[in-house]
């Protein structure tokens, strides 16, 4: 317990660990590179004008029948955090990009650590279309090093 803390060390702990007089707590870039990467299959939807029902939104997510598991949480009024078990699952959600579920009208973006729900997400969806590039140089491979220099390549056209 505290009873075994030095004044020094409970000293060191009110001068780290609080913010105008508020108790806080402050974590390494390690810890939140970590606890970040525990969401990096999430996405924020956001709803314009509210949703009303989550119980009701968690149904019709669950409906899509996705692998693995999915958990949906309110953030505030307008956004709520989609927590997907894997890559394909969040691809499908991300490139779908928007949504209707009943007359709730959401768009989703790739959560950041960032996240502010005052500010749109800087992080968006690109399509890329290459008309004239030959068709013996459409190979996956080669397609995934050159989406490379600009993200990361979510999904390509097939052929024919």
């Amino acid at each position: 317990g505290q009873e075994n803390i030095s004044r020094e060390e409970i000293q060191l702990i009110e001068i780290y660990c609080s913010y105008k007089g508020e108790p806080g707590i402050i974590y390494s870039s390690e810890e939140t590179e970590y606890l970040a990467s525990r969401l990096k299959f999430s996405l924020v939807g956001k709803f314009s004008h509210g949703l009303s029902n989550l119980n009701f939104l968690r149904n019709r997510i669950v409906k899509l029948g996705l692998k693995g598991t999915v958990n949906v949480g309110r953030l505030n009024l307008k956004h709520v955090l989609i927590h997907l078990s894997n890559e394909e699952n969040f691809t499908r959600l991300w490139l779908r990009g928007e949504w209707m579920f009943d007359s709730f009208h959401m768009r989703v973006f790739k959560w950041s650590p960032d996240f502010d729900p005052q500010i749109e997400s800087p992080i968006a969806l690109v399509w890329i279309r290459l008309p004239r590039l030959p068709v013996h140089l459409f190979e996956t491979k080669t397609l995934f090093t050159f989406a490379a220099k600009i993200g990361k390549l979510l999904r390509m056209d097939v052929l024919g």
